[in-house]
């Protein structure tokens, strides 16, 4: 049972890494694995961390496995996007082009000031990967580039969120639910 949201939050890193293979291998207009694939994932992010929270299992492993498995589903959502609805990534290739930078740019600063990746989970970012896994399914249906701006969109608000959330850090902490709560922990 210890075990159980790391189990969890693995399919979702699988998946995802199955997303990627199957879009740079498979030659469809629209493939039907997509969507099976993306809900199991994203069935995972919602369980993984539920249970942990509920059977008191959560650990700086866990927050971190699950972190990383959350930017490899999204890239591969992306990866899938561009390979399957390039005008509609094409569309929004500056606002995806910025994400992509902020999103390094607070790796790297969060290994430089506290030496690991930042794992914060923080309501924002929960609020977003719900709102998400539902503009996903709505973009695949429709390949309406607005939609797929939006995410891209929200995408970068949580990666400011967590540079700052990094910043105001005065040490490497995991599943920190807001820049409040970040200034907290530090006073």
């Amino acid at each position: 049972m210890k075990n159980l949201p790391n189990l969890i939050t693995s399919v979702r890193l699988f998946a995802a890494l199955a997303i990627i293979v199957l879009s740079l291998t498979n030659t469809l207009s629209s493939p039907t694995w997509f969507l099976p694939l993306f809900i199991a994932a994203a069935v995972s992010d919602m369980l993984d961390g539920f249970i942990a929270r509920k059977f008191d299992l959560c650990t700086d492993f866990g927050a971190t496995l699950d972190s990383i498995s959350d930017m490899t589903l999204y890239a591969a959502v992306f990866v899938c996007f561009a390979n399957f609805t390039p005008q509609a990534m094409a569309a929004c290739s500056g606002v995806f082009a910025t994400g992509l930078i902020i999103q390094i740019l607070h790796w790297v600063y969060s290994v430089r000031k506290h030496g690991c990746f930042p794992a914060y989970h923080s309501t924002l970012s929960r609020v977003v990967a719900y709102a998400m896994f539902f503009a996903c399914i709505y973009f695949w249906t429709t390949k309406s580039a607005l939609v797929l701006a939006a995410m891209l969109s929200f995408w970068i608000l949580c990666s400011i969120e967590g540079m700052l959330i990094t910043h105001v850090l005065t040490g490497p902490r995991s599943n920190v639910s807001s820049i409040p709560k970040a200034l907290r922990l530090n006073s």
